[in-house]
């Protein structure tokens, strides 16, 4: 055989293994022993360092419990880094995660996501957004949303308030955001019979009082708070300095820990007494939720409900596992089995319902704290 020949053969031969070990990685076939990465691109330092803190630590718990459990299979590596809730540093990170093969990325609120999810469809990575920002999936082929979204919140706290049986008049006090304009403009669609009024504060300026005038003249019948929790302290106590006595309903951020930290540190824990707002229909009983607890507990000697948000972060990395050990690594078929064969999904925060975009329907129920700063679901 002429030797350019063999050459040309002996080349081909090597070209086509490198193809085939690069195809191998493109369908996700998995590695008996190789570890599966998810990144997560969390806020654990600047406004929201609570939340990204807890988080982070729940995901540690979730690392432990899990991997405790695969003595067959492959580990999970969850490689967690702090955008500061900073937009670039999110993007940033998300190109990090791109060049070191990471094929899931997670990412906790809306200002983080926004920059993440392009980079990940442009380079094939799966993106899972705990937002409530549905539009964040407009126009993506490979992103999933777990979280309570908007019409989740506004089904739980519009039911509520029609089973009051007395005529309903809200002030809205809200962050302005797109977010929350979006939630009002939903409410309204909804309960078209309820009278609404809107009014805005800012993280800068949390004065609400020129707001609170308002309520009083209009002599509204509930006040309902939507922003990130945090502020909220600040909020209630101009309420009660305003000497306005009406029910006060809220988002999911009132469940949040950096509301209940900023109301310790306010000393004013009590101000918190009977506030309203969805939460999350949590299995306590689940042999998963038993598990997770004692691991956060011995781990950092806290309890995981402190921030119950972070629990789906647990759920997202049990849907993510069941996928990859049913199709491998590949981003479209572990988005297509989470869609197809886990659909729903029962987990520890409850029932999960994926629509065929990503998006997702969640189980909230309405609770409220009581006087021991505890939280405590109502009567259905």
């Amino acid at each position: 055989m002429n030797k350019k020949i063999a050459g040309w053969i002996v080349t081909a031969a090597i070209v086509a293994v490198i193809v085939a070990v690069v195809v191998y990685r493109e369908v996700g076939a998995p590695k008996p022993d190789s570890s599966i990465s998810i990144g997560a691109i969390l806020p654990m330092t600047g406004n929201l360092a609570v939340l990204g803190q807890n988080e982070a630590r729940l995901l540690q718990a979730t690392e432990d419990v899990i991997n405790e459990k695969r003595s067959n299979g492959s580990k999970i590596k969850i490689m967690i880094e702090d955008a500061a809730f900073d937009a670039k540093k999110a993007a940033s990170i998300a190109n990090l995660f791109v060049s070191k093969d990471v094929p899931i990325i997670m990412i906790s609120t809306t200002p983080l996501a926004a920059p993440v999810v392009p980079i990940a469809e442009q380079s094939g990575r799966l993106s899972v957004i705990h937002s409530m920002t549905e539009a964040l999936l407009n126009d993506t082929r490979l992103a999933l949303r777990i979280y309570p979204g908007i019409d989740d919140e506004v089904r739980t706290i519009g039911q509520w308030l029609r089973q009051q049986n007395e005529p309903t008049s809200i002030s809205v006090l809200r962050l302005d955001a797109d977010w929350s304009a979006k939630w009002v403009d939903q409410f309204r669609a909804a309960y078209p019979d309820i009278p609404l009024q809107d009014e805005t504060y800012t993280m800068q300026e949390i004065n609400v009082r020129d707001a609170l005038a308002k309520v009083r003249a209009a002599n509204l019948s509930h006040i309902l708070l939507l922003g990130y929790g945090q502020e909220y302290p600040s909020i209630l106590r101009q309420i009660k300095e305003a000497q306005i006595d009406v029910p006060i309903v809220g988002n999911i951020g009132f469940a949040y820990a950096g509301t209940k930290e900023a109301a310790a540190g306010a000393q004013s824990q009590e101000l918190l007494t009977g506030c309203l707002f969805p939460f999350l229909a949590l299995d306590l009983k689940s042999k998963d939720f038993v598990t997770l607890n004692s691991k956060y507990r011995e781990k950092f000697n806290a309890d995981p409900l402190q921030e119950p948000g972070a629990l789906y972060f647990f759920d997202t990395v049990k849907l993510i596992l069941n996928a990859v050990d049913a199709v491998g690594v590949d981003p479209a078929k572990i988005k297509a089995n989470i869609l197809t064969e886990q659909n729903p999904y029962h987990g520890i925060t409850g029932e999960i319902t994926f629509s065929p975009n990503g998006n997702t329907t969640v189980a909230l129920r309405m609770a409220r704290y009581d006087k021991n700063g505890e939280i405590e679901f109502l009567k259905p």
